[in-house]
């Protein structure tokens, strides 16, 4: 997964025939960067336990996605933006999530350590579409980050 991601960073930076060449190769749209953040994502909906274990798996989750996003060294994007995350199941017992309820309840310290990273608040819906996405992938269990700008192109 970390492999296939970053080969389609490269190429949307390279313009490479692998990738696109421009924003109108992918209907205005360009692949700014993207990143992976190594955590497991539960369902949140439907734990019973104390706030604690809660609190510290935040916590864990929030500053594994800002050492993430300073780690890939990407400066912010010209608004508005579309922010994937795309949670990778696949490894011990993980299942699909509800991608109506529970997926976005367990995406949500993601999103608020991303909204943080990019400088909004998420509920700034004309800066950020969030989208929510899973998959399954044998021995994964991580979260893939896209951020692509559909800013207007410059002299088009």
């Amino acid at each position: 997964a970390v492999g296939r991601l970053n080969m389609v960073v490269q190429a949307a930076r390279a313009g490479s025939e692998d990738g696109p060449r421009s924003a109108r190769d992918v209907g205005e749209r360009v692949l700014t960067f993207g990143f992976v953040v190594p955590i497991v994502l539960v369902s949140e909906a439907n734990r019973k336990e104390h706030w604690a274990p809660r609190a510290k798996r935040v916590k864990a989750q929030r500053k594994a996605v800002r050492e993430a996003w300073l780690a890939a060294g990407y400066a912010t994007p010209p608004f508005p933006l579309v922010v994937t995350m795309t949670r990778v199941y696949g490894a011990g017992r993980s299942k699909p999530m509800d991608p109506s309820d529970n997926l976005p309840r367990a995406f949500k310290a993601v999103q608020d350590e991303l909204a943080a990273c990019i400088g909004v608040d998420d509920g700034e819906t004309d800066k950020v579409q969030w989208c929510h996405e899973q998959r399954f992938e044998i021995g994964q269990n991580i979260v893939e980050v896209s951020v692509l700008s559909t800013a207007p192109l410059e002299g088009a």
